[in-house]
């Protein structure tokens, strides 16, 4: 016996769970099927980007819910928990506050050598200054949002559907 308890729920519903005990709490109502879905750092929150490309917050209590995006591919919270970061169809990273949507920063490219456009996954270095994004079109980026202004990295890789930093952000 493990102590974790799973259910299953219907496509258009994602789980919630109490931020004191984790006791499950039911479900809250999403308007399309979730691609990807994830807990603010404080778990009361929870960022899910849909089929139709939405990127949605929305309180594990039910007591808020906002619309933060569209064309999103895939979103992640920063480590305060204030924003998202947000990668689009579009070949876009967007950095939006959680809790109204508004963009605080935005980084866009080209695909490279007539690659796919959009941005397959993403993450935030654990200290938020730094996130990486794995492009449709096969390459890795590297891109600084700290306060000197934005730089870029790319590195050659091969198409992938997942990327992540260590937890000491390496």
């Amino acid at each position: 016996a493990t102590g974790w308890a799973f259910r299953w729920l219907p496509l258009a519903r994602a789980p919630t769970w109490s931020a004191n005990d984790g006791a499950a709490q039911g479900s809250t109502r999403v308007r399309a099927t979730p691609l990807s879905a994830e807990l603010d750092p404080a778990g009361a929150r929870i960022a899910l980007v849909d089929q139709d490309g939405r990127a949605l917050v929305r309180a594990l209590d039910g007591t808020s819910a906002v619309d933060i995006a569209t064309q999103a591919t895939r979103a992640r919270w920063m480590p305060d928990g204030s924003a998202l970061a947000v990668g689009g169809a579009d070949s876009a990273l967007r950095i939006v506050d959680a809790s109204n949507g508004a963009l605080l920063l935005e980084s866009k490219w080209e695909p490279k050598n007539s690659g796919a456009p959009g941005v397959a996954d993403l993450d935030v270095r654990s200290d938020g200054r730094q996130v990486v994004v794995a492009g449709r079109d096969g390459r890795v980026r590297f891109i600084a949002l700290a306060d000197e202004g934005e730089a870029r990295s790319d590195i050659v890789v091969f198409p992938m559907r997942s990327i992540a930093y260590d937890p000491a952000g390496k």
